[in-house]
């Protein structure tokens, strides 16, 4: 993401505008827990981000604790930057064994993680990369679209594992040279379980920022 972005992408207009979605509950297919998430088609032709509440295994405090236990393992991993999250990247996945380091660190993030991925029940989905982000107060994600390539990224998702204090995920219209931001479309607080998809085409439309004033919000974020 370029936090600095001048939103110059073309644009992919879609036939249909889906809006935004609620949902909520599980299933069980398979033996298997899986949340109820937007189709391929769906995620593809939005024109807005989808809002999906999902149901965590674990509580908040829980992925806090692993997120700092994650912070004192995997140091290497850790980007600190001022005013902004900190971010832990943990690199690809294309598939479960790709991330089984992390596993005993942080055994909850990772069955979230694991949960959402065979949720998505109509497509086999790899993450190009994977980011855990912490929010502290006074931090900003500025206004940016997603460097997304057909060939690797097609869609974003961010789970949000903590949510305490007060900050705002917010999206933008880009205007139709490219050259400037319009109205603003959304501004929420994500909440705990909260689940945010957008694909190329909500990509290409809006321009989005996450800021926030006071507590703490930590989140996982999946490039696929």
């Amino acid at each position: 993401c370029d936090d600095a972005m001048a939103a110059t992408s073309q644009k992919h207009r879609s036939k249909k505008s889906l809006g935004q979605r609620q949902l909520s509950g599980a299933q069980t297919l398979s033996g298997w827990d899986r949340w109820r998430l937007p189709s391929v088609q769906e995620i593809s032709f939005s024109t807005t981000p989808l809002a999906v509440h999902v149901e965590l295994q674990k509580s908040a405090d829980v992925y806090l604790q692993e997120a700092d236990a994650m912070r004192f393992s995997f140091p290497e991993l850790v980007w600190s930057r001022n005013g902004k999250p900190d971010k832990v990247s943990l690199g690809p996945r294309n598939q479960q064994e790709d991330w089984q380091r992390f596993r005993s660190t942080c055994p909850a993030i990772m069955e979230a993680v694991d949960q959402l991925l065979r949720s998505f029940a109509d497509q086999l989905v790899e993450v190009t990369f994977g980011d855990v982000l912490d929010y502290g107060p006074g931090h900003l994600l500025g206004w940016h679209q997603d460097n997304m390539d057909l060939k690797r990224h097609l869609f974003t998702v961010v789970l949000t594992l903590a949510s305490d204090g007060d900050g705002r995920c917010e999206w933008r219209r880009i205007a139709h040279d490219g050259k400037g931001l319009e109205e603003v479309v959304s501004s929420t607080m994500p909440s705990f379980g909260n689940l945010a998809i957008h694909g190329l085409t909500c990509n290409n439309e809006l321009a989005h920022r996450v800021f926030w004033d006071q507590g703490r919000r930590l989140a996982v974020v999946l490039f696929c």
